[in-house]
């Protein structure tokens, strides 16, 4: 499947806006996150996630199925579903805050 690059930005800024739903409209730390500049960084994130995260994570926030269609498409819970997504948000989360914390310089 290709997609352009137009719906892959769209699809990330998506998948962005699940990552961030808890964190409010002010993004992260208080500041906005700029999705755009970080598209790579994002996709390099969904990359580095167990393959059961990533596949829920992708199914649920880019694709836009329901749990319980991942969870028959994947033969397993609902609650799988539902507890992978969840997990692999956390980590998105915490990668995002890493990656968009002020970098110290040590002189």
């Amino acid at each position: 499947m290709r997609f352009s690059i137009s719906s892959t930005r769209e699809a990330i800024s998506d998948a962005a806006a699940h990552i961030l739903l808890h964190q409010g409209s002010a993004g992260i730390g208080g500041t906005a996150v700029d999705v755009e500049l970080q598209a790579d960084d994002l996709l390099s994130m969904l990359a580095e996630l167990p393959a059961g995260y990533r596949t829920v994570f992708n199914l649920y926030a880019l694709e836009g199925f329901g749990h319980q269609e991942i969870a028959d498409m994947l033969g397993i819970s609902e609650g799988t579903s539902k507890s992978q997504y969840s997990r692999a948000r956390v980590i998105l989360q915490s990668k995002l805050e890493r990656l968009s914390a002020p970098r110290r310089h040590v002189s």
